[in-house]
């Protein structure tokens, strides 16, 4: 019985062993779930930053392809509107040569001129101190001919005037269109270079966005990686739980055998005690039957008239029933059975 109970008290302890054990899986299984629904949370997060990221990405790279591609049409326009510069650049230094040609050919014929008129004036004089006629008539022709090449001096001046007037309209205007096709370039300079800024922020944009979003993805790999993680140790706390659920099984089977077993073995001992005492009785029976001597064999066996003589008074007074010197002595009515039984022989 010792035994019994021994083994119950180790199948209970045992029993509240896996029990404490399941408990804390089921705590910490509680805590992996927690766990679990705070990573996915920073996963879903993440992945909400990766999305932005994308998005911010995505529209800094159109930004920067718009950037580029009006930053190149412009500057495609800027070189093709160049032409115009230099050919204005080009008239005016044409213009500028014939001016200059003009005024060098007006300051010839305005040196002529004058040279003409002095000689003109100079040939008067000789003709008006002249006294013979030879010589007058000799310096009038020379007079003439001093005459005529002042007139044609006169008249190539005008016309020289007459050209650097117009070479100098035409140089102004050169002036005019370079000045126009300078202001043109200047401001496609000055879009190209607003382009370029555009351009250079775009890029800049656009490479800040798309790292962010590398680190976006670095952190939503890392969130994966500890929602998985998480999840791994759910299932293996899950499939520790089960074990444990089963071994609490198995300890409540044992148990509840160890305690079938005290069970029967507490029935056995309580039937033994049961038949112990109920020999105890029929011993006590047995004792206070063998005390009535043969009073008691007889009514132990019904001899209810042989009874009646122990009770008659006429002998009673002269038996002691059962007393070891009295007749009635089980032992000595034995003696005497056996003292017939050889007599008898």
């Amino acid at each position: 019985m010792d035994a019994a109970n021994q083994t119950l008290s180790e199948k209970q302890g045992g029993l509240s062993e896996a029990q404490a054990q399941l408990d804390q899986l089921k705590a910490d299984i509680n805590s992996s779930d927690e766990k679990i629904a705070e990573y996915q949370k920073a996963v879903d997060e993440k992945q909400a930053a990766v999305d932005k990221a994308e998005a911010d990405r995505a529209a800094a790279q159109s930004a920067y392809e718009s950037a580029q591609a009006a930053y190149d049409q412009a500057k495609a326009e800027a070189e093709a509107g160049s032409p115009e510069l230099q050919e204005a650049q080009q008239k005016v230094g044409e213009a500028q040569a014939a001016l200059d040609t003009a005024k060098a050919d007006r300051e010839n014929w305005n040196t002529k001129l004058s040279d003409a008129q002095n000689n003109l004036a100079s040939l008067q004089e000789q003709l008006a101190a002249a006294e013979d006629e030879e010589t007058k008539a000799a310096l009038e022709v020379e007079i003439a001919q001093a005459q005529a090449d002042a007139a044609k001096a006169q008249e190539e001046l005008n016309t020289a005037n007459a050209k650097v007037e117009s070479t100098q309209a035409e140089l102004d205007s050169a002036n005019a269109a370079v000045a126009d096709a300078q202001s043109k370039k200047d401001a496609e300079d000055a879009k190209l270079n607003e382009l370029n800024e555009t351009l250079t922020t775009a890029k800049a944009t656009y490479d800040n966005a798309k790292e962010e979003k590398e680190d976006a993805e670095k952190m939503k790999q890392q969130a994966d990686q500890a929602l998985q993680s998480a999840q791994a140790l759910k299932a293996n706390a899950d499939q520790l739980q089960a074990d444990a659920e089963n071994n609490l099984t198995l300890a409540k089977d044992e148990v509840a055998a160890a305690q079938r077993d005290v069970t029967a073995k507490q029935a056995a001992v309580n039937d033994a005690q049961a038949a112990y005492e109920q020999a105890q009785i029929a011993a006590k029976a047995s004792r206070e039957q063998i005390a009535k001597g043969s009073a008691g064999y007889f009514e132990q066996n019904g001899s209810n008239g042989v009874l009646r003589v122990f009770k008659d008074t006429t002998y009673n007074q002269y038996t002691h029933m059962g007393e070891s010197k009295d007749a009635t002595s089980l032992e000595n009515m034995k003696t005497s059975l056996e003292w017939i039984k050889n007599a008898m022989n």
